[in-house]
């Protein structure tokens, strides 16, 4: 992402990484034959397409983003990455949609470190915490799973 983008960029340019994520997981989806596979798959599409809309009504100043505390399990740090080609079970998916949240909650977390201005700092911070949420939340069902 170029410098001095505008707010309104930083939306379109994360309402564009949500439209890849949606892409990803739902043309995975229609690749595995494991139904609880993907009936995730279908749920992580769903998680991203939410997230899309729920950018674009902040962009359109139909919402506000509100800046909020999210914890971690640590969990997707301890794991290494996982190929697509290793996944063959709902566990290993989890680690992998985990590391992807992760990988996005850095990009954004990285992009507000270098932000010129406090509005587009503030609203990549905001990025990087629902990303963080995401990732929580696999970190939780990943426990679940395999503990």
């Amino acid at each position: 992402m170029a410098e001095k983008q505008s707010f309104q960029d930083v939306l379109n340019y994360a309402i564009d990484r949500e439209r890849e994520a949606y892409a990803f997981y739902d043309d995975l989806a229609q690749k595995v034959d494991n139904e609880k596979l993907r009936k995730a798959l279908e749920e992580f599409a769903l998680d991203e397409y939410q997230h899309r809309i729920h950018l674009e009504a902040v962009r359109d100043g139909q919402v506000a983003m509100k800046p909020e505390f999210v914890g971690s399990l640590k969990i997707a740090e301890l794991l290494k990455d996982i190929p697509l080609t290793d996944v063959k079970t709902y566990a290993d998916l989890l680690r992998l949609a985990m590391n992807k949240e992760k990988a996005a909650y850095r990009l954004y977390a990285a992009l507000a470190h270098h932000a010129d201005d406090f509005d587009t700092r503030a609203l990549f911070a905001q990025l990087a915490q629902e990303e963080a949420k995401h990732k929580l939340r696999l970190e939780i069902e990943y426990d679940l799973e395999t503990f």
